[in-house]
């Protein structure tokens, strides 16, 4: 049968690949044929290409990481993330969206051959645009240092607009949009996924700072979702089959954005 992913012999970079969704999607890449470099602050428990120890709220781990990957890159996905409380709002933006960020555009000029980006972010991060005048102040920043500085400044205000966790993830919402374009002229397609609350090893920081009924308000069916039901349609939107997709956020939730939209939620319960 055609290899309609596309990820055999690719070089694949995962950020966030030891647990949760990340995890999930290396799994997914190793039984496809990829080369996979996985990264994350503790060992991946799977056969990859190369492990690399990377803390994203650390550009110079980034850049030891760096030197570390191949010249030739065919897809990058980033999975890394910090719910919130306790992690302080520097932590949480850093690893949500300066961390990404920067390693994504240091990889993008070895993205040769059709190179595709897929960013896990949430539906925290769907009312970006009502936000943007914020969100387009943090985009504007260039490079990891004026970011931090940026963050640094404007702590409160982050903490005003709904937390570090909200915020980061209006950003890479935001950052998808604005980046489309110019990605697609080198070549390189970028897209988002935004989950429906997952049972991943985060789901308890979340159930302890928003309350466990809050949380399942924002779930549809009654139950989280896996792991494997994100890893899937991530593994999608990085794939041959969705070349003509760009500057897309697939939201993944069973139907919870439309329920609301319609005011059909309540009928479920």
């Amino acid at each position: 049968m055609k290899d309609l992913f596309g990820y055999t012999g690719k070089n694949i970079i995962i950020d966030g690949a030891a647990s949760g969704m990340g995890l999930a999607t290396v799994r997914l890449l190793v039984e496809l044929g990829a080369n996979v470099w996985a990264l994350d602050i503790k060992d991946v428990p799977v056969p990859v290409k190369k492990f690399i120890l990377c803390d994203l709220s650390k550009k110079d781990s980034i850049d030891s990481v760096i030197e570390q990957l191949p010249d030739d890159i065919d897809r990058v996905f980033c999975c890394a993330g910090l719910p919130g409380a306790p992690f302080s709002v520097l932590d949480v933006m850093s690893v949500n969206f300066i961390g990404h960020r920067y390693l994504i555009e240091t990889l993008l000029n070895r993205m040769k051959n059709a190179g595709a980006v897929a960013i896990i972010s949430s539906l925290a991060g769907m009312e970006w645009m009502k936000n943007y005048q914020m969100v387009g102040k943090m985009l504007a920043t260039s490079g990891f240092e004026e970011a931090v500085s940026w963050v640094q400044a404007n702590e409160q205000r982050i903490k005003d607009a709904g937390g570090a966790y909200g915020f980061s993830k209006q950003c890479l919402c935001a950052y998808v949009a604005l980046k489309a374009m110019e990605f697609l002229s080198k070549g390189v397609r970028i897209n988002s996924l935004s989950p429906a609350p997952t049972q991943t090893p985060m789901m308890p920081y979340f159930e302890q700072e928003h309350g466990q009924e809050n949380i399942k308000a924002y779930s549809v069916g009654g139950r989280y979702a896996t792991p494997e039901e994100m890893a899937e349609p991530l593994l999608f939107l990085n794939s041959d089959m969705a070349r003509f997709i760009t500057g897309f956020d697939l939201k993944v939730d069973n139907g919870f954005v439309a329920g609301m939209i319609m005011q059909q939620l309540g009928a479920l319960k």
